[in-house]
């Protein structure tokens, strides 16, 4: 585990101390971004791979990324999202009787590959580009169980109340989007995330359930981007100026 701190917080900041020398690459070098999105999870409340029909729910997220060159960013984000788990609603889980609701809020440092290029950028006419990301952060999870209502061995009911008492997980996000930019001044993005605390009790279900199996969070969100700074590369006029002082 270590080893993959360092590995992700190395890239991270390797990223970033190349930023001058990609500040000119045609894009603007800095993005604010906002999230709209659902988020759900996969474990041991849940059967289906991705039941957003069953436990979907709101989320958002707010954040700012900085394009290094047209094919690599780096970007922080805030996410706020929710997981929810029924029995009642699987006939294989239905015994238990457990039900589960999660609030999540969580910081995260990403890094993005656009393999095609970057739509937007000035230097090519793409309206579409492919993406992917991953990374790492830090969440804090409030867990709600109702514990008195679900049938178990009393020692693991017991032990998986206390894994409730750890608020904090460490999450290791990735996935993939698609970036649409009509205009140099805005553009969206559609993306579904995977991320995974590389543990069984975010769900507060452990014990009572499968402990070899792992939780996963999904979101799906939908992305809107401005370009800010003091100077930002937009489309040379007729003049041939190459930048435009100012933010959005």
């Amino acid at each position: 585990m270590r080893t993959i701190y360092s590995f992700l917080f190395f890239l991270f900041f390797v990223l970033c101390g190349n930023t001058a020398i990609f500040s000119q690459a045609g894009l603007g070098t800095w993005e604010a971004s906002a999230f709209l999105g659902l988020s759900t999870y996969q474990g041991d409340m849940t059967v289906s791979n991705l039941p957003i029909a069953k436990h979907g729910h709101f989320a958002f997220g707010f954040g700012a990324r900085n394009f290094l060159s047209p094919q690599f960013a780096v970007a922080a984000r805030f996410w706020r999202g929710k997981i929810s788990g029924d029995d009642s609603l699987y006939p294989d889980l239905d015994s238990r009787g457990g039900k589960m609701i999660t609030d999540i809020n969580s910081i995260l440092l990403l890094a993005e590959f656009s393999p095609l290029g970057l739509a937007g950028d000035p230097n090519t006419e793409l309206l579409f580009s492919p993406y992917l990301f991953f990374g790492t952060g830090v969440a804090l999870a409030n867990i709600s169980v109702n514990y008195a209502d679900i049938h178990g061995k009393p020692e693991n009911i017991e032990q998986d109340k206390m894994s409730t008492r750890n608020k904090f997980h460490v999450l290791f996000p990735f996935g993939a989007g698609l970036r649409f930019a009509p205009k140099a001044s805005w553009n969206l993005s559609l993306e579904i995330g995977l991320a995974t605390p590389f543990s069984d009790t975010i769900d507060g279900i452990s014990m009572l359930g499968n402990p070899d199996k792992k939780d996963w969070i999904t979101s799906i969100l939908l992305g809107f981007h401005m370009p800010f700074g003091s100077e930002r590369v937009v489309r040379p006029d007729s003049d041939e100026d190459e930048y435009k002082s100012g933010g959005f």
